[in-house]
């Protein structure tokens, strides 16, 4: 499968795993294996080493034995839980490789600057009125 940039993602490599789903659904989700887990190795990833450790910082959560975890069971069959699992694992890797703009910073509004010391003025005021009568 692809990512958004047109990566190659060996999707084939990752081990799958199923197992029981829980939740609603009677006897068939107690006893049908429907839940599917995903589990793509880094290094199945060809990745730039900025990259890889952009993503193992922001998938530490996911990341067990050096693969990336990813789990579907909301739907009620194998083959739909693996397609969505397969998507998550795309849209996850796109999430964590894709790179923020730097935030640049700009001096405070005419406006924000007023309404900050109009709202100092009325806590001022407000600490005014609390204080006894001849405190002054």
């Amino acid at each position: 499968m692809r990512l958004a940039d047109g990566r190659y993602v060996p999707i084939e490599q990752a081990e799958l795993r199923t197992s029981t789903g829980s939740g609603p659904g009677g006897q068939h989700r107690n006893r049908v294996q429907t839940r599917v887990e995903l589990r793509l190795p880094l290094s199945a990833i060809k990745l730039t080493p900025e990259e890889l450790q952009r993503v193992r910082h922001r998938l530490r959560a996911r990341i067990v034995d050096d693969m990336i975890v990813v789990r579907a069971g909301e739907r009620r069959s194998q083959a739909d839980n693996r397609r969505a699992a397969e998507e998550r694992m795309l849209r996850v890797l796109e999430d964590a490789l894709r790179v923020d703009p730097r935030r640049v910073s700009t001096a405070p509004t005419k406006g924000s600057r007023e309404r900050r010391l109009q709202g100092k003025q009325r806590q001022a005021e407000r600490k005014q009125l609390r204080r006894a009568p001849g405190d002054d």
